[in-house]
């Protein structure tokens, strides 16, 4: 399906691992060694200059997967994935209420978009694309001090049908959170520069929900993620939470009422050329 993508001899290679034996009785699989860290952990002592190719070979991938996949059999899918998905939406509203927002509010963005995720059939998605998703090996090429990079795409466990934007989104919205706290690299800004190119190269997105749902989604799903997985798994203080939460909301204010002249002016800007 899609194997491995890379944009030059001197950009990362991402791929996914390989699988020298599986055993779905004894349920067992043995796959390649894909690297000792995974992007999360890699990211803070990672040099700068490392980390905006990274972020452009793992959009363009991430473009691929969506596209080739979207006329794979439709019927096979992943309910207990789609169920799963939703729980950051389910949750939303002990994140507000938590933080000082209005809780009713949260239910509605569930009622609204969480719901969707059990209809959605645009495309695979990985499902939990995220920077801890993806294992780094360095090594280096043909002999010279050169250090090239591979990036394995792991935990294909809840990959579903539905609509790329959650997956551009969630991995956006973790890029953030890492530029944020551990010395603005770049990674979200050319994570989402680079699936913008190749998505328009392969033509329109969101199949029959439209561009304009697509970003919608997109946009709104960003603000999800960064309202609510602070509030569980730790970044910063109570007070910083706080300010990620209603961040979140303006996000997702943003994306439900297609305020582009908003998103124009906030980090999500790249995904507007989506719209052109």
């Amino acid at each position: 399906m899609l194997p491995s993508t890379q944009l030059s001899p001197t950009t990362p290679t991402v791929r996914m691992p390989t699988l020298y034996h599986s055993d779905p009785d004894a349920h067992i699989l043995i796959m390649g060694d894909a690297g000792p860290l995974n992007l999360k952990a890699w990211y803070p002592t990672a040099p700068t200059e490392a980390i905006p190719p990274i972020g452009a070979a793992l959009g363009v991938w991430l473009a691929q997967l969506h596209h080739r996949t979207r006329n794979l059999r439709s019927h096979i899918d992943n309910v207990t994935a789609k169920g799963i998905y939703r729980y950051a939406y389910a949750n939303l509203a002990t994140a507000f209420e938590k933080h000082g927002l209005d809780p009713a509010y949260a239910r509605s963005v569930d009622e609204e978009f969480g719901s969707k995720l059990a209809t959605d059939n645009v495309c695979v998605c990985h499902g939990d694309f995220w920077p801890g998703n993806v294992l780094v090996r360095e090594q280096e090429a043909d002999g010279s001090e050169t250090l090239t990079k591979t990036l394995s795409i792991v935990d294909w466990e809840i990959t579903r049908r539905g609509i790329g934007a959650t997956d551009v989104a969630q991995f956006a919205a973790e890029a953030y959170l890492l530029d944020r706290f551990y010395g603005e690299k770049g990674l979200l800004q050319a994570f989402l520069e680079a699936y913008v190119g190749a998505a328009r190269e392969n033509g329109e997105v969101g199949g029959n929900q439209g561009k304009e749902e697509f970003v919608k989604r997109l946009i709104v799903h960003f603000g999800v993620h960064v309202a609510f997985w602070p509030s569980v798994v730790e970044w910063c203080g109570k007070e910083e939470t706080g300010d990620l939460v209603k961040l979140g909301k303006t996000y997702i204010e943003t994306g439900w009422g297609a305020n582009w002249a908003s998103a124009k002016e906030g980090l999500l800007e790249p995904v507007l050329g989506l719209l052109e």
